[in-house]
């Protein structure tokens, strides 16, 4: 690239194919660890449980979100992506971003109200495990209700303003604001 020159676009996508592809295989492995299952074993699973509805929404999300990353260059653009500007890009991460808390917030109410103590570290982690199962479709639905925006056009949209300034420091703001909120309900991150 000369000095001055920008990058081809397919070099761009490139990097984050390949970037998502890393980073989804070091959480993977991760969470299988944990867990204490195989790769077969989470696949089998997968295909046992395909028609569950939890199951194929998860399945679902992680396809969009890898199609975001990796997707074919020919594909239609996403109808209203044009029209997502950075102003309603902030706006619709800023509501997206407090609905964790709010969902988390809600989680450690009814743990609390049960008598236990988010505190303890088997009660912490099956909160952060409720939390993580939770967390994402609570934040679709607030999004689709407030704003009637589709998840996937949700994430085009971050995905165009991903260079943005002004979105990162919004996004970093939200997740400092996540993790204060969270220690405040008494949870260890």
């Amino acid at each position: 690239m000369a000095q001055g020159g920008t990058i081809p676009p397919k070099a761009i996508k490139a990097f984050f194919k390949q970037s998502f592809q890393t980073d989804l295989a070091g959480v993977s492995k991760a969470a299988y660890d944990e867990m204490g299952v195989t790769e077969v074993e989470v696949e089998a699973a997968v295909k046992l449980y395909e028609d569950e509805e939890d199951v194929a929404k998860s399945v679902k999300r992680l396809r969009d979100l890898y199609m975001n990353f990796a997707g074919e260059e020919d594909e239609k653009p996403l109808e209203g992506l044009e029209e997502f500007d950075l102003a309603k890009a902030m706006e619709v991460a800023d509501c997206y971003m407090d609905s964790f808390i709010e969902t988390m917030a809600s989680i450690v109410a009814s743990v609390k109200s049960q008598g236990q103590d988010v505190s303890d570290p088997a009660v912490n982690q099956s909160v952060m495990m409720a939390f993580q199962k939770m967390a994402s479709d609570k934040a679709d639905e607030k999004i689709m209700k407030t704003f009637g925006i589709s998840t996937e056009l949700f994430q085009a949209g971050l995905q165009k303003h991903q260079e943005s300034k002004e979105m990162g420091m919004l996004m970093q703001q939200k997740q400092m604001m996540q993790q204060q909120a969270f220690m405040q309900m008494g949870l260890k991150l």
